[in-house]
């Protein structure tokens, strides 16, 4: 079977995957998965903030607070770091429930847009309304991008955003294949039947 290759470099993989297919599930009407895919892409902005390989284990709270403080705009997050790596980034991705300090909720619920990132009056639990969460996200991917191409030196982990990312394989009969990041350009894979 023949398969069409496409590396995607990390720009892609912010417009794509972290952008375009994240706002594809919003509208979808998955929002709880795309919470959690948020949390994730914060992480891995904050994986150029150091020369650490994407793979090593023991970053994921430094790039999650990094990416908070250097790539959002918003005070909140820069002072509440502590808490949104633990109660939501940290229960999503272990537990896959927010913690009980958190309210993820949405604008197609019925949210009002200005409760985003207040307490609620009843249990003072910070609510996070997932459409605003992802514009603060989508404004952070763009200042990521900004940044790390204009000020490349300011990015302890830029030679990472060169290296492919992943690369997607396509074919007739299937949609689309991922294999992982640093597999060489020319290997193929065959499936067997």
């Amino acid at each position: 079977m023949e398969f069409e290759q496409k590396d995607y470099s990390s720009e892609e993989f912010v417009n794509v995957v972290l952008i375009k297919d994240i706002q594809k599930l919003i509208d979808s009407g998955f929002d709880f998965f795309a919470f959690i895919l948020i949390c994730q892409g914060i992480e891995y902005l904050g994986n150029f903030m150091d020369d650490a390989s994407l793979s090593d284990f023991g970053k994921s709270e430094d790039r999650f607070k990094i990416a908070l403080k250097k790539f959002f705009s918003a005070s909140f997050y820069h002072s509440n770091q502590e808490m949104l790596f633990k109660c939501l980034r940290g229960s999503l991705i272990h537990q896959i429930r927010p913690s009980t300090d958190i309210l993820l909720t949405s604008l197609k619920n019925g949210c009002p847009k200005e409760l985003h990132l207040k307490k609620d009056d009843k249990y003072h639990r910070t609510i996070i309304i997932v459409e605003e969460f992802f514009e603060d996200f989508k404004k952070a991917c763009k200042s990521f991008l900004f940044d790390i191409k204009k000020l490349p030196g300011n990015f302890p982990g830029n030679t990472k955003f060169d290296q492919p990312h992943f690369q997607v394989y396509e074919t007739l009969g299937l949609d689309k294949v991922f294999a992982v990041s640093g597999t060489s350009m020319e290997q193929r894979f065959e499936i067997k039947k």
